[in-house]
């Protein structure tokens, strides 16, 4: 999946630069912006907070869901890379799971497909007669069973 920015979804192929954050990006063009309301909102003052969607019609709402969604993928691959590198360098599934706030079987379950091998959660696979079914096993191990 290619940088994208997390702001307005241009891929990066489409914007002068693209900084990356911890799993967000941000092109120049929503830098400048960012910079001009922060300049305008300074000589303004503060103004009353009001839901952003409370001013946007049903359409428009409609169309923002897709930008929504695609930053949401963005940052689960950024996820799953950084598990997969913690990972990669021996660090627990304990530690990975208390760095993300879960238990550790809820770690291994949700994210080591993403570490190397099979999903770690039980799982049926196949077509017909021919079935494979992956047993549950051991932390980091995997077992197929037919």
């Amino acid at each position: 999946m290619a940088s994208r920015c997390s702001f307005c979804t241009k891929p990066e192929d489409q914007v002068e630069t693209l900084v990356a954050g911890a799993g967000v990006f941000i092109c120049n063009e929503c830098v400048e912006l960012s910079a001009l309301v922060i300049a305008e909102k300074k000589t303004r003052g503060p103004a009353p907070r009001v839901p952003f969607w409370d001013q946007m019609e049903d359409q428009a709402i409609l169309d923002h869901l897709p930008r929504v969604e695609a930053v949401r993928d963005q940052v689960d691959d950024d996820l799953r890379a950084w598990v997969a590198e913690a990972r990669r360098r021996g660090l627990s599934w304990d530690r990975v799971g208390g760095a993300l706030g879960m238990k550790r079987q809820s770690a291994w379950e949700r994210f080591s497909w993403t570490a190397g091998g099979l999903p770690g959660f039980l799982r049926i696979a196949g077509t017909g007669a021919a079935r494979i079914r992956e047993s549950r096993a051991p932390m980091g191990e995997t077992r197929l069973v037919a």
